[in-house]
């Protein structure tokens, strides 16, 4: 329980939004939130949450993973139901709205927003929600235009925003939430895969819109979701020593996460593989890492399945080599960054795997349930690399907090991988053995007996 009550924007040097405090705002209520109550996996995560946002504030919500913070914003936005109270917008009580109904007069980014990227170019991306405004062709060209500039991300107008960085996506969908000029904007993790100098931009912008707000004494918020503020130096995947020492955890995950797929590699070559074999398993990895870029359904790839497909037929390595080439190749085009290890540990693990259980599931019932059971286990897992590479504390409560809210995503995976297998597993995995039957015939010189 409690009361957040955002104040005005500073006016000091600071580039971070500043705390939610309980002083009073004289300005108008834009978005506010009566005894707010949401529960996850049974357990409370809000429980009479009061929230009051002024027009022409900025409100930063900061906190360990799996205190609310995300939870707040889908209650606030639509996408959640409340297990209690209200939420007013603008002074309307929206609680029973749908999200879409909330739109535009309230935007929300998500974390990781590339999921929800639609278009094939930057500026149809940012040009999507203006559809819905009474705009003419012109008049929308030139706010998208602006939009763009105002983030720095002109120059990309015209790519394709699945080949931008993790920081430039961010931009992107922070352009197309800003671009209707909605009168409440939440964003959660905005700061992802951006370095410091564009952080400060971010902040700027947000302080910029807040302060045009206040001036034209309209009834605008932008209510965002920050990193942590720099003046408490506790930036979001960092802990610190005994001796207070800064640890970047994300890094030491990260490194781990590298030094076992080195090992995982010395041990693929210790033995010799034949060229034609490694032509092989090159030609598969490449194929799932083609499909993952080339799919545009979120989470809907068949990278898993080609995992499990090269394992059972052709054996461990070559399992593990696809799902490693998979998340290496995939991501030099969808962002590497420290994930990586872990995906392709993830993959390649999900290949021995398959290996080892071969003879079982060579049954076409046992391999689809196998493969559902990967998909999820490849979500867990990943979740649980997020959660001790950038959350302050890794416990149950948090881990049971991401994992619910990514089970949709991996349910979608975890359907995905089945239905491929159900409907091409066995014919791929009988084609592989025929060219490992291939791979296995040994050419003995002309004469030798």
């Amino acid at each position: 329980g409690g009361r957040l009550v955002a104040p005005p924007a500073a006016h000091d040097d600071e580039t971070e939004p500043v705390h939610a405090t309980a002083t009073p705002a004289s300005a108008p209520i834009a978005l506010a939130g009566v005894g707010l109550a949401a529960t996850r996996g049974g357990l409370p995560v809000l429980d009479g949450l009061d929230l009051d946002v002024p027009a022409g504030s900025v409100l930063g919500i900061v906190g360990p993973n799996g205190a609310g913070k995300t939870t707040l914003l889908r209650l606030l936005a639509g996408l959640d139901r409340p297990a209690g109270g209200r939420i007013v917008l603008g002074g309307a009580d929206v609680t029973a709205v749908a999200a879409e109904a909330r739109y535009p007069r309230l935007a929300m980014v998500a974390q990781d927003p590339a999921r929800h990227l639609l278009t094939e170019r930057v500026r149809d991306e940012v040009a999507l929600g203006l559809r819905r405004l009474p705009l003419d062709a012109a008049s929308a060209a030139t706010r998208v235009d602006d939009v763009l500039a105002e983030l720095g991300i002109a120059a990309l107008a015209e790519r394709h925003p699945r080949d931008l960085s993790v920081g430039e996506r961010e931009r992107v969908a922070i352009a197309a939430a800003v671009a209707p000029d909605p009168d409440v904007l939440l964003l959660d993790e905005p700061t992802r895969g951006m370095d410091r100098a564009r952080r400060t931009a971010l902040a700027r912008l947000l302080r910029t819109r807040a302060e045009r707000d206040r001036r034209d004494a309209r009834s605008r918020v932008r209510g965002a979701r920050l990193r942590r503020p720099a003046r408490a130096r506790a930036a979001r995947g960092r802990r610190r020593h005994r001796d207070g020492r800064p640890v970047s955890t994300g890094s030491t995950v990260a490194l781990l996460g590298l030094l076992l797929l080195v090992g995982g590699a010395v041990a693929f070559e210790r033995r010799p593989l034949d060229v034609r074999a490694l032509a092989l398993i090159a030609t598969l990895g490449a194929l799932a890492a083609a499909s993952r870029v080339l799919i545009p359904i979120p989470s809907a790839k068949p990278v898993t399945a080609l995992c499990i497909v090269a394992g059972v037929a052709l054996g461990a390595r070559a399992g593990a080599g696809v799902g490693v080439l998979a998340a290496v190749l995939s991501n030099a085009f969808l962002g590497q960054g420290p994930w990586t290890p872990w995906q392709a540990l993830t993959w390649a693990g999900i290949g021995v795997a398959a290996a080892a259980l071969a003879p079982l599931l060579r049954h076409p019932p046992l391999l689809v349930a196998f493969g559902a059971l990967a998909g999820l286990l490849y979500g867990r897992v990943l979740d649980a690399w997020q959660l001790a590479a950038y959350g302050p504390d890794f416990g149950w409560g948090a881990y049971t907090a991401l994992t619910a809210r990514a089970l949709p995503f991996d349910l979608v995976h975890a359907g995905a991988t089945a239905l491929v297998l159900a409907t091409a597993g066995p014919a791929l995995i009988r084609t592989l053995d025929r060219y490992g039957r291939r791979l296995a015939v040994v050419f003995l010189p002309h004469g030798a007996s």
